[in-house]
């Protein structure tokens, strides 16, 4: 097994640098707390750390020419490295859009070892997606700025040489799901009826739009895109209102994956502002299947580091709702259990 650590440390000897990227905090959400003072230690940490939001904008250079934006999804540990689950957007100076991932550890003295996922859907930006890619470099954290250096590797270390998505990672990762979505035991009517369950959220939103990183969005619906082993990237973006233990409005991103037997695996990211001013964050995995219709199933976790929401932080919750990409029409009703009914 590769030494994670080793290897982050020799990574110029493992490869060729392949593009540099700058970039600076551009906006901060730490649902309830300070994220400045829960990363410097002037907040105390709840058990299991807390999580913040961080966006950013930068450029990037080498192979890649261009600016990006992304969201940090970052989990602050107590007197250890953070955790760091990264979603963003390159545009190329040609105005080509690549989708970004980056997968890592931000240390406490700021240095930074990531692995970096690239994906775009058309033949001429295609080797992004076989590239093996992993950075290391420093964020400032008075500045909020950072630095990366990205290496291509010939072979992936981890996971037996795997693609990323097929489980070749460096790090863990919490948008994965060991949850049968295709055998789902929960169904909506039940779910309402059941004592034990709480009402987390529930509503009908509108789905704003499908970013789809140069493929056809009609044709990928209509089976006339051939979907590559590890699925095909795109980004689904929704908003409406929600009522239950959370009311108010959220507005979501869903980095989908839809696979070759005509699934998709869900993995939403989503802001909710409720009706007294709070914010939180809702994070989903979960999945739709072709004989499902337009159906899909999903488990989620609530995140918010006030007091007032600890107790629905620590449920575990179950998600049945429909996306119907025709009238842009999705339904969702999240229920929460005290007990993790897949455990």
């Amino acid at each position: 097994m590769t030494n994670t650590a080793e290897f982050f440390r020799s990574l110029e000897r493992h490869g060729e640098l392949f593009a540099e990227m700058e970039y600076g905090v551009v906006a901060t959400q730490g649902f309830g707390v300070s994220p400045i003072e829960l990363i410097s230690g002037g907040t105390p940490l709840p058990d299991g750390g807390a999580k913040v939001c961080l966006d950013s904008y930068g450029a990037v250079t080498g192979e890649i020419n261009g600016t990006f934006n992304q969201t940090e999804y970052l989990h602050i540990h107590a007197g250890q490295a953070m955790s760091n689950n990264v979603h963003g957007v390159i545009v190329t100076e040609g105005g080509v859009r690549i989708s970004l991932r980056l997968l890592g550890e931000v240390a406490r003295d700021g240095t930074l070892s990531y692995q970096v996922v690239l994906n775009h859907n058309t033949e001429a930006y295609s080797d992004l997606n076989n590239l093996h890619l992993f950075a290391k470099g420093q964020v400032d954290f008075q500045r909020a700025k950072a630095r990366l250096k990205l290496y291509a590797v010939a072979t992936n270390p981890f996971g037996n040489g795997k693609p990323f998505y097929a489980g070749g990672k460096a790090f863990s990762d919490p948008d994965d799901s060991h949850v049968d979505y295709a055998n789902f035991p929960f169904k909506l009517e039940p779910l309402q009826q059941d004592s034990a369950a709480t009402l987390i959220y529930a509503g009908e939103g509108r789905l704003n739009g499908v970013e789809a990183f140069g493929a056809d969005i009609n044709a990928v619906f209509s089976g006339q895109v051939e979907i590559p082993e590890q699925g095909l990237r795109m980004n689904g973006y929704f908003s409406g209102p929600t009522a239950g233990s959370i009311n108010g409005v959220i507005s979501g991103r869903n980095f989908l994956r839809v696979m070759p037997d005509g699934s998709m695996r869900m993995n939403s990211k989503i802001i909710a502002n409720t009706l007294e001013g709070e914010t939180l964050l809702l994070e989903a995995l979960g999945a739709s299947f072709p004989q499902t219709g337009s159906a899909w199933f999903e488990t989620s976790r609530v995140v918010s580091n006030l007091e007032k929401y600890a107790q629905l932080s620590q449920l575990y919750n179950v998600g049945v709702g429909s996306t119907d990409v025709f009238t842009q029409q999705i339904i969702y009703n999240h229920y929460g259990y005290v007990q993790n009914p897949f455990a």
